[in-house]
């Protein structure tokens, strides 16, 4: 079994180019932005959510009327919300952002642990880790692979502003989360393969290359810059 982890900049389509992945025989996709919900639905994360957020969900609370008995679930959306309702991209709200990474990440690496370990089998040709953080959580250490999806930035703003799926973003919104990514040029420097995903061209043949190269070469070929 390889695993390829899928890595570029905000708007790039990873979660569109890891999906191509799967119609291929025995490949499979791990994506993170959903096991990352679930997550957040556990009882105690969402303790901790309103614990710490009860005065932004409702202002109108004096401090320690928390019960311990949350009744409005705190989504993925709704979280995403409280860490960037500043829209400076200088003062956005970094220690909301470290307290929504401190309570997730070990959950989450042992989910993509537990799921790699289910397709870690004969039958199994690829899996693809699509994670939008993937060597800011450290999550290439499963790696075996790692592609960049290129595409210029504004297209991607772009696109991040226009999704039809997922969160649209303001430009401003945009730039804050840019920030907390690495930037495009090391994430470049550190995979193995690139996709250009620009507006113009089609991906699937490139995609077809390397799930070949993959998984019939494994190390003998190297799509690089």
């Amino acid at each position: 079994m390889q695993v390829l982890g899928i890595v570029g900049g905000i708007g790039s389509g990873k979660t569109t180019i890891a999906n191509k992945f799967a119609a291929y025989p025995s490949t499979y996709v791990i994506n993170t932005d959903d096991m990352v919900e679930g997550i957040l639905s556990h009882p105690d994360i969402q303790i901790q959510m309103h614990r710490r957020w009860e005065k932004i969900l409702d202002p109108n609370l004096e401090s320690g009327l928390f019960l311990g008995i949350p009744t409005i679930p705190i989504t993925k959306s709704i979280a995403s919300k409280i860490v960037f309702r500043d829209t400076n991209p200088e003062t956005f709200n970094a220690a909301e952002l470290r307290f929504l990474e401190d309570i997730t990440l070990r959950p989450l690496l042992s989910k993509v642990e537990e799921r790699l370990f289910y397709y870690d089998n004969e039958q199994t040709n690829l899996v693809v880790l699509d994670c939008p953080m993937l060597f800011e959580s450290g999550m290439d250490k499963f790696c075996d692979k790692i592609a960049c999806i290129q595409v210029l930035s504004n297209q991607r703003c772009k696109r991040a502003s226009n999704r039809s799926f997922g969160k649209q973003l303001s430009e401003n919104e945009f730039k804050i989360r840019e920030k907390l990514q690495w930037s495009i040029d090391e994430k470049t420097k550190k995979s193995d393969y690139l996709i250009a995903n620009d507006d113009g061209f089609n991906p699937d043949a490139q995609i077809k290359v390397l799930w070949e190269r993959i998984v019939f070469s494994k190390d003998e070929y190297e799509l690089k810059k």
